[in-house]
């Protein structure tokens, strides 16, 4: 997979999972890979499934997946939150793209503008995840200015 957009250099590819034979003295009739694949707005999971099946000359099974979202940058709402993160924080919003999954992904699949946007923080979901509670107050203020602006 070597493609590429304007917030994400390169999908996101994780092989997960591996399983395959039952002892240590035959040869496995089977090898299960299993991946975790995050693809691009404009990508398909058939192309992404397509691709695979041509580079391991063998059949694909999809458990689950979502599309990837994207949300114009001009849309009236996003351009409010970046008015608001702005005015803010005295600097220029910076819009990028991440690999993972959040409820976006269900506004994205009606329609509905997202994106993600918060306090600061590090380590997420591990380890001494935190967030800084100076920023809590920075992101409530974002938040009155957006609802006050709309």
């Amino acid at each position: 997979m070597k493609e590429s957009s304007e917030y994400y250099p390169t999908p996101s590819l994780n092989l997960a999972m591996i399983e395959g034979g039952d002892a240590y003295n035959k040869v496995p009739g089977t090898c299960i890979l299993k991946y975790d694949i995050r693809y691009l707005p404009d990508q398909t999971k058939d192309d992404v499934v397509k691709q695979i099946e041509g580079a391991i000359d063998s059949s694909v099974f999809v458990s689950m997946f979502s599309k990837p979202v994207r949300t114009d940058i001009e849309d009236f709402y996003v351009q409010k939150i970046k008015a608001a993160v702005e005015e803010n924080t005295g600097s220029e919003a910076v819009f990028f793209g991440q690999h993972g999954a959040a409820d976006t992904q269900f506004f994205a699949q009606l329609g509905i503008p997202a994106i993600e946007f918060g306090p600061v923080g590090e380590n997420w979901h591990g380890n001494k995840e935190n967030v800084e509670v100076k920023s809590l107050y920075m992101y409530q203020k974002m938040l009155l200015d957006f609802a006050h602006s709309v």
